[in-house]
């Protein structure tokens, strides 16, 4: 999870750097405070209030703002074991900071001989659009590469967009991420774990109950 804030904090640190000019910091304390932005009546309803709706504009967000998903929720989703694997753990929270929010579901699991791990994520990014903040820049690409260490691509899973990427080796890894219901941000990651048997591990997530959480806490 740290890895899908901290763009997020670097994006609202941006303004400061040089803050250790005067000038600078001058310029930073005439800014106007977001909330007093949002509480102005003559704004350009054109123009976004903060941080997270400009990016959401950015990603295809189309101004769906929303309360996140309570983690516990989509912890539920998660399955209770995987075909050869116990799962060991299975944690959740729910972070914000600046105006941007996440619900984050987790579980880990792994064969009884340690050798074999699967870790499936599930996080609702509410308001800031397409996950513009969770490290999906793919969604905004499209490629395809290969060499002797592996592959990755973009690439669709069950219909969703979707991001793949292998590792070959000895011990070979995988990860596979895509977006359901232009909200939910769904991860995979295996170690010592084939493709194949990553994407049997995510069929054990029921999508359809995933969907139909699509509206829950949007705006009207």
């Amino acid at each position: 999870m740290e890895r899908f804030l901290s763009l997020a904090l670097c994006l609202m640190l941006i303004p400061a750097a040089g803050c250790g000019s005067d000038d600078r910091r001058s310029d930073i304390d005439r800014r106007p405070d977001i909330s007093e932005t949002n509480q102005n009546p003559d704004a350009d309803p054109d123009v976004p209030a903060s941080i997270a709706d400009a990016l959401g504009e950015a990603f295809g967000g189309k101004g769906r703002a929303a309360e996140t998903v309570d983690f516990r929720v989509l912890r539920d989703l998660l399955p209770e074991e995987l075909e050869d694997m116990e799962r060991v753990d299975a944690s959740g929270e729910k972070t914000g900071m600046a105006g941007f929010s996440f619900s984050r579901a987790e579980g880990e699991y792994r064969s009884d001989d340690g050798e074999h791990r699967v870790t499936l994520q599930i996080i609702d990014g509410g308001g800031v659009g397409q996950m513009a903040l969770l490290g999906a820049s793919w969604l905004q690409m499209d490629f395809d590469r290969e060499s002797d260490d592996g592959y990755e691509k973009t690439t669709k899973y069950e219909g969703y967009p979707a991001f793949e990427k292998m590792s070959t080796g000895d011990r070979p890894r995988s990860e596979l991420q895509f977006v359901v219901a232009e909200r939910f941000f769904v991860s995979a990651e295996g170690q010592n774990v084939e493709m194949d048997d990553l994407k049997d591990a995510l069929e054990e997530i029921d999508f359809d109950e995933l969907e139909d959480l699509r509206d829950v806490g949007v705006e009207k």
